[in-house]
């Protein structure tokens, strides 16, 4: 005869776990990390006989309305004990170890609703049917009604199933006003009572200089030293008399700039002004009645320039993200600036004295 107990249920993983029961003989065996979802991952049953009763795996199939199925095959000893009748449970596992989505989880829900189970007696198999993910522990139990310390019972889990990957969206460019924020977007699980959850991915954030063909220190105009009434400059509120200090601070200024704008934040915005200060300075031009001082921005221009070049042949500051192993993003950073745009007008004197 077929026994039915019509329940309703779905799945995408499912792990079932074997404790057999019989007399005085105790053994645990049972499906590990089981997939529906992908032959590969599932782990088939490991069967080992027991007085009294035995569970053999047997076969899965997806279904087309979608639901998954196990069915399982088992057999009674001794031969003389064939027309013995089973009585059949299934309920959510109440035990403190089951494992769970969270701890109230399976409150105001019924195990019924999740999964169903077929026993067809006629030739000793179980059928059981998931259809639905669920966030609790469920445990069957077969027992002899004849002797109910004859009994094998199994515990069912549904493995978590990965329903999106994780990502990290960024947009690489020093664009005025604008930051670049680093985003991850985290992987989404299914519930499940094992396996993986969703959960907070935290990006580690990695700029580098990329030297693909072209060096850091390349980008850089050389300080004038020709045609000027002497080596004495101005840079960012301070004098110096050495071009070459003066060339070594302005790397140093732009280098720990660029570097600091990537982040997850997105509060350190690129500032236009900021970085054309760092590109600009002021020489000793001529002497009147004082040192007179004229700006330059060769090196802005020529940095904006050769950095243009650069990043076209595949070197640039580079952005390495990686969230927790579960996503990694690669990119050179563009620079959103053009040598022709116009950045300000000045004049070399403030007044004029005839």
């Amino acid at each position: 005869m077929t026994k039915r107990n019509k329940w309703t249920i779905g799945l995408a993983s499912f792990c079932l776990s074997l404790t057999l029961l019989g007399g005085f003989s105790t053994l645990t065996k049972g499906f590990t990390d089981f997939s529906f979802g992908s032959i590969e991952e599932q782990a088939g049953l490991n069967a080992t006989a027991v007085e009294n009763i035995r569970f053999l795996s047997e076969t899965d199939t997806m279904r087309q309305d979608g639901t998954m199925q196990k069915e399982i095959l088992f057999t009674i000893e001794p031969e003389s004990a064939r027309d013995e009748t089973f009585s059949y449970h299934l309920d959510w596992n109440a035990d403190s170890s089951a494992g769970k989505e969270s701890e109230n989880w399976k409150d105001g829900k019924k195990a019924e609703d999740y999964v169903t189970y077929e026993v067809k007696e006629e030739n000793s198999r179980i059928v059981f049917t998931c259809g639905e993910a669920f966030g609790h522990q469920m445990k069957f139990v077969m027992t002899s009604v004849s002797n109910p310390d004859i009994r094998a019972s199994l515990t069912l889990d549904y493995k978590r199933k990965l329903l999106s990957n994780a990502r990290i969206e960024t947009t690489p460019t020093f664009a005025p006003g604008k930051a670049i924020q680093v985003k991850v977007i985290d992987e989404v699980y299914s519930i499940g009572t094992t396996g993986e959850k969703t959960k907070d991915l935290k990006p580690t954030i990695d700029v580098t200089y990329k030297d693909n063909g072209t060096s850091y220190d390349s980008l850089f105009a050389d300080i004038i030293v020709d045609g000027i009434n002497s080596q004495n400059y101005k840079y960012l509120g301070s004098d110096y008399n050495s071009p070459d200090k003066l060339l070594a601070d302005m790397k140093e200024k732009v280098r720990n700039y660029l570097l600091k704008i990537p982040s997850e934040s997105g509060e350190t915005v690129f500032d236009q002004a900021t970085f054309q200060s760092y590109l600009t300075y002021s020489y000793h031009a001529y002497t009147t009645y004082k040192p007179i001082y004229q700006e330059s921005r060769v090196s802005l221009n020529e940095f904006i320039k050769r950095y243009q070049n650069a990043y076209a042949s595949g070197s640039g500051f580079h952005l390495h993200v990686d969230a927790e192993g579960k996503a990694t993003y690669d990119n050179l950073i563009a620079l959103g600036l053009s040598a022709s745009t116009l950045t300000d007008i000045s004049f070399s004197d403030s007044s004029i004295v005839f």
